[in-house]
């Protein structure tokens, strides 16, 4: 049976949350394996991606001029798997932040409040539709490659909502308990300015449009996480050979689904546009 969590007081407009702990937390990241298969699927892709098809994949002349620096596939191919590794070390770093943010939330003494829900659901949709835009995607053409229907959409939608203004609210009752403060000298730092830059004009800048304010909760955001990651107790565990191949053999098939989307899309762009007689 789920704990009914009471609603939170209202101190100064605001609400106050409250955590059951504040210690740091312990988190398990998962690392994963840069597989032969993953290899040759990021191979295949770049040379399609060149205009190339499955012969130039033991084509060294082709590889030589298509791209700069390197002679062959066999160097083509250590390129890619040293990407790769990258990317997943990127990508466990990347948990680190988001599995903290979860832990914390899980000790959250209050419920959010349902306007709070539904304006994270808002800006997630909202986002959602603008990265849809930008890969020239409709929203029908999504749920067909992806096989879910628009219910299951906005139900996922719903719960990265609730985890999204959980972990908001966690995250705003560890800074009040600690105390933790972004003095106009760290502002330029958390919000990206480049070290030469001039950091005074910049705060000028925010306080005139009155932007001073909502600039310095973003950057508390910031270095809150920061902090909480840094202080959490992490176990990282690495991915097996089996795992590494079933994930791989998801990746191919929906890069498979997506490919034949677009093939469609194609053929529907291609067709002459009907003339009424």
């Amino acid at each position: 049976m789920e704990l009914v969590k009471p609603e939170p007081l209202i101190i100064g407009g605001r609400p106050h949350y409250t955590l059951t702990s504040y210690d740091p937390v312990t988190i398990v990241v998962d690392v994963a394996a840069t597989s032969d298969q993953d290899v040759e699927l990021a191979l295949q892709m770049s040379v399609t991606q060149m205009g190339g098809g499955p012969a130039e994949l033991n084509n060294d002349a082709w590889i030589r001029e298509n791209f700069e620096g390197l002679h062959n596939v066999a160097e083509l191919r250590e390129l890619v798997r040293q990407e790769l590794t990258a990317m997943n070390a990127q990508a466990a770093e990347a948990q680190k932040t988001q599995q903290c943010a979860a832990a914390l939330a899980s000790r959250l003494m209050q419920a959010v409040p349902r306007t709070a829900v539904m304006q994270a659901q808002r800006a997630i949709a909202e986002s959602f539709a603008m990265d849809l835009q930008e890969q020239g995607m409709t929203e029908a053409e999504f749920l067909a490659q992806t096989g879910m229907r628009t219910s299951d959409l906005q139900a996922m939608f719903a719960s990265r909502a609730k985890e999204a203004a959980e972990q908001e609210a966690a995250i705003t009752a560890w800074i009040e308990h600690s105390k933790l403060q972004v003095s106009d000298d760290e502002l330029p730092q958390y919000l990206g300015m480049p070290a030469d830059g001039d950091e005074q004009e910049f705060l000028n800048q925010l306080r005139v449009s009155g932007q001073l304010e909502q600039a310095r909760q973003y950057a508390l955001h910031i270095k809150a996480m920061n902090t909480i990651v840094a202080e959490a107790s992490c176990t990282y565990r690495h991915e097996t050979p089996a795992q590494a191949e079933a994930r791989s053999r998801e990746a191919r098939r929906m890069l498979d689904a997506q490919m034949q989307a677009q093939r469609k899309k194609n053929e529907r762009n291609s067709r002459p546009p009907l003339k009424l007689v």
